[in-house]
């Protein structure tokens, strides 16, 4: 199960992991099948057979947001055993539909994940971390973590969760990487596709290389991870492209 993780400190000062004050919001459970668990700290179901798409496919999608967001979790906060029979069911997964690359990064990264001590996960990832898992911040480096240019970039994201009913119920800010990589499993067959792929190009994709090459320069293994995260996000994307053209070739085909 992924949880974003918050430690004590943090909870006592009421912020996030850049220091940027919570954003609060009410839950919203509506009437799509999701739990009432708030996004970011619970988990949600997936009806069967709903949405376009292969079902295969989506279904590697939901499996490999889902343990790259458990993998981003304060490691001891993970069970060690059943982590790795997911890891190589995914990477098995991935590389058939992906490609090699992306199922060789994660099986790497998990044979250093296993060695990864709680002080090196949270100076790289945690509190005054070296690499923030904010979208956001690198998306606005130069304008600091609570300006206005962010604060809108935010607000976009909540709209966007908002449409799904689902929210943060003031646990964390919805530029969290763990945050939006949990959306791209939960939303998946709900008829949505444009606000998903909308996350993806406009929201996270942009920012990933600069957070896996700040990670690369310290020699962190999460690089990899991060790397893997943003080779499934640009097949993701790559598969709604596919299916456009594949409609179209139905059209003209038709006329």
């Amino acid at each position: 199960m992924m949880q974003v993780t918050r430690t004590k400190t943090q909870e006592a000062r009421g912020k996030s992991r850049d220091g940027t004050d919570s954003l609060t919001l009410a839950l919203s459970q509506g009437e799509r099948g999701l739990t009432a668990s708030p996004l970011g700290r619970g988990r949600a179901e997936r009806s069967e057979g709903s949405g376009e798409g292969s079902p295969e496919i989506e279904q590697v999608l939901v499996d490999a947001y889902r343990l790259a967001g458990d993998l981003l979790a304060y490691p001891e906060d993970v069970e060690t055993v059943e982590i790795e029979e997911r890891v190589e069911a995914v990477a098995r997964a991935l590389g058939e539909r992906v490609g090699g690359q992306t199922a060789g990064l994660l099986r790497s990264f998990f044979e250093d994940w296993k060695a990864i001590t709680p002080g090196e996960y949270i100076d790289t990832l945690e509190l005054s971390p070296r690499c923030p898992l904010y979208l956001g911040y690198w998306a606005f480096l130069n304008e600091g973590p609570d300006s206005p240019p962010r604060r809108r970039f935010m607000g976009r994201l909540i709209d966007i969760y908002r449409r799904f009913d689902l929210s943060l119920g003031g646990k964390e800010l919805p530029d969290f990487l763990p945050v939006v990589t949990e959306f791209l499993w939960v939303s998946l067959g709900k008829g949505e596709d444009e606000a998903r792929r909308q996350v993806i190009e406009k929201f996270a994709l942009p920012w990933m290389p600069s957070m896996v090459e700040s990670l690369e320069k310290m020699g962190s293994p999460y690089c990899k991870l991060l790397k893997g995260i943003q080779n499934l996000m640009e097949w993701d994307v790559q598969r709604y492209s596919e299916v456009e053209v594949e409609a179209s070739e139905e059209v003209l085909g038709n006329a």
